[in-house]
């Protein structure tokens, strides 16, 4: 079944559906399994070199199709890495046969001791960064006639190429994300492509070079609203037109823990910190009085509600906006920590408020909420900050830093600098007893000193943020002045 769903084929079964059982009913009717069929994006594979081997889809809207397969006679560890099916950035992962959310993971995802002959088939959902769809990605529809050459041996994405020879032949591919860029070749037998974005003309770029280059960005555009667009491509001149690959930003998540401030608690709700299940940093509220609710208002096109998922929950009302849009089952059979269980996007940029109510089971409980915004989350492993001094990498923290890593200094008036597009940045970074005042600048402009020291240690913490800046290039200077350390965990752009 997993290999049908991931062939989006049709499906022949000799079985008696009138007479099946529940384990032949389950297979049948799920329905996660069987969108991934119908969304119409065959997989391929990353290698088939081996016989641990990673099929994948691209779907265009963020979100990836990962099949695992082990194909050997015994049990064996199968991997995917991001950066081998494009994916720039965290990623959180769910398995779409038991519909379980089985976390964030930053580079990669193993499934341990696969048994032989066995699959699993997961959805992967960028949590933040870029997404690249190769030249051969089925979400692309050429017009016209193109033609692949591969292999070939020119430094192109995947040592690939789409192309033609025909004026006015196009290509379009519908995405959702902030922006994107064309990057293809240059060349001396190349020429002009029109540009159109949403179906309204933006510009033409030249891809003439006296001299072969590869992997230009020809045309670049960001500060898109967060949803659904359309690039299309069109060959005006030049013996060529290529696609190498297209990549589209995906704004990151903003991570609300259940002890923000902003959230309303309603009725005789519970802290309960050093759970020790898994939950985001380690704690959640919870009651287990029906009809009490949480409450939260939000900036942005959308949200998630991440909870546990226990024999002791029950169901939940869901509003947004003051419309009530479904009720959510939080019951599972053993316990499971950080589920996704209620999901909304595609809102209209602004404010927006998700309320949740109690209405079955013994408990309910809020872990967090991931707010999905334009923003853009940039790690600090990003090439484009420049780290000025005597920085260094601090991997694997296990302490809720964003991509589990920040880079920190000890030495005052060591400083990192980040250029960016937009009209505004927040820094984010922990608070903590050793840490002290850090001077900030913007466009070479002193802007403020923010402390980052606190008592005990605060993760994801905003000590600098700065909007309504002219749409376009800007640069952000943070200088280390006091304190044993400075830290950089990420920074978060708006377009």
């Amino acid at each position: 079944m997993t290999l049908w769903a991931m062939s989006s084929a049709q499906l022949y079964t000799g079985n008696d559906l009138t007479n099946l059982d529940s384990f032949g009913i389950g297979l049948l009717t799920n329905e996660e399994v069987i969108a991934v069929n119908q969304a119409g994006r065959p997989a391929h594979p990353v290698s088939t070199a081996s016989n641990q081997q990673a099929w994948y889809a691209n779907n265009g809207d963020g979100t990836y199709t990962v099949a695992l397969v082990n194909l050997g006679s015994s049990a064996a560890n199968v991997t995917v890495n991001w950066s081998d099916i494009g994916l720039n950035g965290a990623a959180t992962v769910r398995d779409l046969w038991t519909h379980t959310d089985l976390g964030t993971f930053n580079t990669g995802y193993t499934s341990t001791s696969l048994p032989s002959h066995a699959s699993r088939l997961l959805k992967v959902r960028a949590s933040g960064g870029s997404v690249t769809a190769n030249d051969d990605d089925t979400g692309i529809k050429y017009t016209g006639s193109w033609q692949r050459s591969y292999n070939r041996g020119l430094g192109d994405y995947l040592d690939d190429v789409h192309f033609t020879q025909t004026n006015n032949d196009y290509f379009e591919y519908n995405f959702n994300g902030t922006g994107i860029e064309l990057i293809t070749e240059k060349d001396s037998s190349q020429g002009n492509v029109d540009i159109y974005v949403d179906n309204v003309f933006k510009q033409t770029v030249n891809t003439y070079n006296a001299t072969r280059q590869s992997q230009q960005t020809v045309y670049a555009i960001s500060g898109l609203s967060n949803g659904s667009h359309k690039l299309k491509a069109v060959k005006k001149s030049g013996t060529y037109m290529l696609l190498d690959k297209l990549r589209f930003s995906v704004p990151s998540a903003i991570l609300v823990n259940d002890t923000d401030g902003a959230i309303t608690y309603s009725g005789t709700w519970i802290y309960n910190g050093s759970c020790g299940f898994g939950d985001y940093q380690d704690d959640v509220h919870y009651t287990q009085t029906n009809n009490d609710y949480a409450e939260y208002s939000f900036n942005g096109t959308g949200i998630e509600l991440v909870t546990e998922k226990d024999s002791s929950q029950g169901n939940i009302d869901i509003y947004v906006d003051n419309v009530f849009k479904q009720t959510v089952n939080t019951y599972n059979a053993t316990r499971q920590a950080q589920q996704t269980v209620y999901r909304i996007s595609g809102l209209s940029s602004g404010s927006h408020t998700i309320k949740a109510v109690k209405k079955s089971g013994t408990y309910m409980l809020i872990d967090q909420f991931k707010v999905l915004s334009n923003k853009i989350q940039i790690n600090d492993t990003d090439p484009g900050i420049i780290h000025s001094g005597a920085w260094s990498l601090n991997s694997n923290r296990g302490f809720g830093d964003y991509n589990n890593d920040v880079h920190f200094t000890q030495t005052n008036n060591d400083y990192f600098q980040y250029t960016f597009n937009g009209t505004g940045i927040e820094l984010l970074t922990e608070k903590e007893a050793g840490q002290g005042d850090v001077d900030i600048y913007v466009d070479n402009v002193f802007k403020t000193t923010v402390s980052t020291y606190n008592a005990t240690r605060l993760m994801n913490q905003v000590v600098y943020q700065i909007t309504g800046l002219t749409p376009g290039s800007h640069t952000l200077k943070a200088v280390k002045k006091t304190g044993t350390y400075m830290l950089l965990d990420s920074l978060r752009v708006t377009p």
